[in-house]
């Protein structure tokens, strides 16, 4: 037999047993099931979530200012012989996943150097569904807001309150 005919025959074996080999893998192998979660899968992802949402109700109870963002913040300024100083108006954005109510928070007035001049509450009528974004104002009733006197040059607002609606 020559050489050539020997190394073609060895080749042909390793192909062959290769195929065998790649067939025997693919049936002895795991099927992986590809038909949606099961219900071991579902329970556990809906416990998960309920889990988060507590938590997350927890931190909204304990400290709401991080789920909450004011912008458009209006300040009212009054007084002639003294400065009198109180919010207006502004716009808050609802970041958490439930609607919220009962809002509530304080409005530190800080001089030109940052440091604070005084404090005042506020308060929020109504409900901010989650994910929304909506105006509040002394004007129409939604801002309850007190007015300070003195001299202030800016406002920085905490919220101090806040409950999930549902």
């Amino acid at each position: 037999m020559s050489t050539a005919r020997i190394v073609f025959n060895v080749l042909g074996a390793a192909i062959l047993l290769t195929i065998v080999v790649v067939g025997y893998l693919q049936l002895t192998r795991p099927r992986l099931r590809d038909d949606g979660p099961n219900g071991d899968q579902v329970q556990g992802l809906q416990q998960a979530q309920a889990q988060q949402q507590q938590q997350e109700r927890a931190q909204i109870a304990s400290n709401p200012d991080p789920f909450l963002e004011e912008s458009d913040v209006q300040i009212a300024h009054t007084g002639f012989i003294n400065d009198y100083f109180a919010v207006k108006s502004f716009s808050l954005l609802n970041r958490s996943h439930f609607p919220l109510r009962d809002i509530r928070g304080m409005v530190e007035w800080l001089d030109s150097s940052g440091n604070v001049m005084g404090t005042t509450a506020f308060s929020l009528g109504g409900s901010l569904p989650a994910g929304d974004t909506k105006h509040y104002s002394t004007g129409d009733g939604s801002l309850a807001s007190v007015t300070i006197k003195g001299q202030a040059d800016k406002a920085r607002m905490t919220f101090t309150h806040a409950e999930p609606v549902n």
